[in-house]
């Protein structure tokens, strides 16, 4: 997730989801990239049902990447959406697609691309904010 850690663990606690059942990892910049760095992760953890739990207006392209990275794999992939929005803003077609496409690459050739944009600098921040005492 790009959110906040402890605005995440709130949401997980006000929902009552025990926090030894979520894996947090910050190698990731990007929603295809968070589903290839944590796929050893989830089939290591013989999960039956992944949860893709994002906003609606995202939706769309999370389910498109988690149904490539999990297609026959056994692993039922269900979508959960956060946080309804603005229901009449949808994702780029074109957003969508691609992502598909790099996540169909990374499954085949195993690699993905390397991080763009320093989004990885935020993302280490907020590691390091999950680290502070009382947040995890």
């Amino acid at each position: 997730s790009e959110a906040y850690p402890k605005e995440v663990v709130a949401f997980l606690v006000t929902h009552n989801i025990d926090l030894k059942r979520v894996v947090f990892n910050y190698d990731a910049w990007d929603t295809v990239t968070t589903f290839v760095v944590t796929y050893d992760i989830i089939k290591k953890n013989k999960t039956d049902i992944l949860y893709v739990v994002t906003d609606l207006f995202h939706m769309r392209r999370s389910m498109s990447i988690a149904n490539v990275m999990y297609a026959f794999t056994g692993i039922k992939v269900r979508d959960y959406a956060s946080y309804l929005g603005d229901l009449s803003k949808v994702e780029s077609n074109r957003l969508v697609y691609w992502d598909t496409i790099r996540t169909v690459l990374s499954k085949i050739f195993g690699v993905y691309p390397k991080e763009i944009n320093g989004r990885m600098e935020r993302i280490l921040q907020y590691k390091k904010e999950a680290e502070e005492p009382g947040v995890l």
